[in-house]
């Protein structure tokens, strides 16, 4: 799995070590806003997936995917902080739960819950890309 948030790590450490930095533009606040809730939902749905599925290589894989947005969660927001931006309002963490438990009607295949997971990550390099591109400051994270 990339590590989604390096290129954003890259481009903030360039910022942190640039003493004279300039304050980030609307852009630039907005695309860590937006990248910090799609990590942050990310990683509860990922959670519920780990919650829905018995397959023990998929609960491998989701809970690999919610360590990473974690830890990316963690980093943007020490990053926002310090530059004096509001993080959005983000769910909670699942519990975990019994995947038997689950009724059938709500239930995802595993192949909908692997599915929906390369698609966020999708989203997620998309979005740090995007961010990446019109960042002034190379400080920003956008991996």
């Amino acid at each position: 799995m990339p590590d989604l948030l390096q290129a954003l790590k890259n481009v903030v450490q360039s910022f942190v070590k640039d003493e004279n930095k300039t304050p980030l533009h609307i852009g630039e606040a907005m695309g860590c806003w937006i990248f910090l809730a799609l990590a942050g939902e990310t990683q509860v749905q990922t959670e519920a997936g780990i919650n829905s599925t018995t397959d023990p290589e998929l609960r491998k894989a989701l809970q690999e995917a919610v360590n990473m947005f974690k830890s990316e969660k963690e980093r943007i927001v020490a990053f926002m902080r310090s530059e004096g931006i509001p993080s959005p309002p983000l769910s909670e963490s699942k519990p975990i739960s019994d995947p038997n438990s689950v009724p059938l009607g709500v239930k995802l295949t595993d192949n909908e819950l692997a599915n929906s997971l390369k698609k966020k990550i999708s989203m997620a390099i998309t979005n740090c890309s995007e961010a990446a591109s019109q960042s002034l400051r190379s400080d920003v994270p956008s991996d």
